[in-house]
């Protein structure tokens, strides 16, 4: 299977700094704890630096994080609930 990458990507950080560049909109984050191609720790670190940047901009409550039993796919459980605050303007 191949990958898409962007080149030269890592000079400027990894997927955790590119996803805190979204603070202080709304984010949801969607973690399967049996995913194969995330690694739990890899994960739970870089969870934290995104959760420092939303810190940093003072907005920790749009950061939303799902961790379900499953692997790399879309869960929605949380997701759904957050999308519909976030059109009502309560996200």
């Amino acid at each position: 299977m191949r990958r898409a990458t962007l080149p030269g990507r890592i000079r400027y950080g990894d997927t955790p700094e590119i996803f805190s560049l979204i603070a202080p909109r709304p984010m949801i984050l969607e973690l399967g704890v049996r995913d194969p191609l995330i690694p739990h720790d890899w994960a739970a670190r870089g969870l934290e630096r995104i959760r420092l940047a939303y810190a940093a901009a003072g907005a920790s409550e749009h950061l939303i994080v799902d961790r379900f039993d499953g692997e790399h796919e879309f869960h929605g459980a949380v997701a759904l609930d957050a999308v519909r605050r976030w059109k009502e303007g309560t996200l």
